[in-house]
């Protein structure tokens, strides 16, 4: 190692992404000399993991986390109030918005105004997915553009020189956990006989299973299902279908992803996530936000046409080389080194 590179400043990461470049030194690195229960602890508790974050912080340039991941509340703060200098550097910078009702929804709006006040003051630089988030989250903030970063979710996981997979002539698949408009997707599948599979989370379950019953849309509904079943359902898929609510906060892009990765031909809501994502009509069929209709005879003109699947589920792969998992973890191994270097 060059005498430069030795003495350049080091990030300190939390979570996944603390392991992703050599510059980057795991929290559980730092507190490895702790005694094992008081380890456990700090590790194991949420505030107190923020608040080993925060003092450690003094010895590095910049501070790698992933934002709501355990600890970011007290990081945050500590930061804000005591940090001489910016220096968090929030990977997946995405503002949920606050929860519909009850305690969750009280502590969510007095938060707020604690969160932006924090926010101008601790943040160097906020990691983006989407365009519409790059435009949205500095007025709303109130900071400089320049301080958020857009790094777009990959592509697909498999190497540049991977081969796409072959086209399957199985389900139609519909998986999700957030943002998910169930009332378009299930009214598009009224009384058709599509061989249709809905993974949802547990919450969602009942209002799909009612939805499904009231629609005579006959699809197969599962929820917590295994990775391994998962991944097994995935690859039979021929067309999978992202259906989406808008708004600002992203959403689809593992699923994009995932989809890719398996071959499947992928129709979708053309919501402002997908804005550079997709090439609309050749990497993926796009329909309007709650447009059942369209919907409807996008995923049909796809089980009626294998040549059209193959055309779209391999123009994807393809487009995807550009942006694959290794692109996008060096995108942020160079951010975090950036933030770090401007730090004295």
């Amino acid at each position: 190692m060059s005498r430069s590179s030795s003495r350049a400043p080091r990030i300190l990461g939390d979570g996944w992404y603390s392991w992703i470049g050599s510059r980057f030194v795991p929290l559980t690195d730092v507190v490895s000399g702790l005694p094992g229960p008081l380890q456990r602890l700090v590790l194991g508790v949420g505030a107190l993991r923020g608040c080993a974050l925060a003092l450690a912080s003094v010895r590095f340039g910049a501070v790698a986390v992933i934002r709501y991941d355990p600890g970011w509340r007290s990081l945050l703060l500590l930061r804000a109030v005591c940090g001489r200098r910016r220096k968090l550097v929030v990977l997946q910078f995405i503002d949920h918005p606050p929860s519909p009702r009850g305690l969750r929804r009280i502590g969510d709006l007095v938060w707020a105004p604690i969160d932006r006040w924090s926010i101008r003051r601790a943040m160097k630089v906020g990691h983006v997915l989407s365009r519409a988030e790059l435009i949205e989250y500095p007025r709303r903030f109130g900071v400089e553009a320049e301080r958020f970063r857009l790094i777009p979710w990959l592509l697909r996981r498999t190497p540049r020189d991977g081969q796409p997979p072959a086209p399957a002539d199985g389900p139609v698949l519909a998986a999700g956990r957030a943002h998910c408009d169930w009332h378009t997707l299930l009214a598009a599948a009224a009384r058709r006989n599509w061989d249709l599979t809905i993974v949802c989370a547990a919450g969602d379950v009942r209002q799909v299973e009612d939805l499904n019953t009231k629609c005579h849309a006959s699809a197969r509904v599962l929820s917590e299902v295994p990775h391994a079943q998962m991944r097994a359902i995935l690859n039979s898929a021929s067309v999978c279908v992202i259906c989406l609510q808008d708004g600002v906060t992203s959403r689809g892009h593992v699923r994009l992803c995932d989809a890719t990765d398996a071959g499947a031909a992928v129709v979708a809501t053309d919501v402002r996530s997908f804005e550079g994502y997709v090439e609309p009509g050749r990497t993926a069929l796009l329909v309007p936000p709650g447009d059942a209709r369209a919907l409807r005879t996008a995923v049909e003109q796809l089980l009626q046409s294998t040549e059209l699947r193959r055309r779209v589920a391999e123009a994807a792969f393809e487009h995807a080389a550009t942006w694959t998992g290794q692109h996008y973890l060096n995108a942020i191994e160079r951010l975090g080194e950036e933030a770090a270097a401007c730090s004295p």
